[in-house]
């Protein structure tokens, strides 16, 4: 699915969205889900990111988190999701194993685990996958977002 964001706002709308049918996807199928977010810098993988947490009354402060590598929030209201996980590998190499940072122990609960930058690791998903694409359009308030299952 390809959509337009002409705003922050928007990108972030399209985001909650998707939190809102993961959620949804969850309580039915009872797994976790892995969502990649793959893009340049500055294409909307954080703000995205920011709006699937909004979905479940999480709004964090600052930034992505390049710096500590992972966050780990619990929804703020009644949700069969038990943690959203928000890893950014922007730092690490691409022979860094996802595992070495406790992945298969995230896969346990019925979480939502965010991945800014994946191509920056090494990992063999077994659990469903979304994949979302951000690209800048023609001008720099335009993005392009692809959600779709990986190839």
């Amino acid at each position: 699915m390809k959509l337009i964001s002409r705003t922050e706002e928007e990108t972030q709308q399209i985001g909650e969205k998707c939190g809102v049918f993961l959620e949804k996807y969850i309580a039915q199928h009872k797994t976790p889900v892995l969502v990649t977010l793959q893009g340049e810098l500055g294409s909307g993988k954080t703000v995205f990111s920011r709006g699937v947490l909004k979905a479940f009354g999480i709004i964090p402060h600052g930034a992505s988190p390049t710096f500590v590598l992972m966050k780990r929030y619990t929804p703020q209201h009644e949700s069969v999701v038990s943690h959203i996980i928000h890893i950014d590998a922007y730092r690490l190499d691409k022979e860094t194993n996802i595992d070495a940072i406790g992945f298969n122990d995230l896969t346990k609960e019925d979480a939502i685990i965010l991945i800014e930058w994946p191509e920056h690791i090494s990992y063999t998903p077994d659990i469903p996958h979304l994949m979302v694409v951000c690209e800048h359009g023609e001008d720099e308030t335009i993005r392009y977002i692809d959600i779709r299952k990986p190839q």
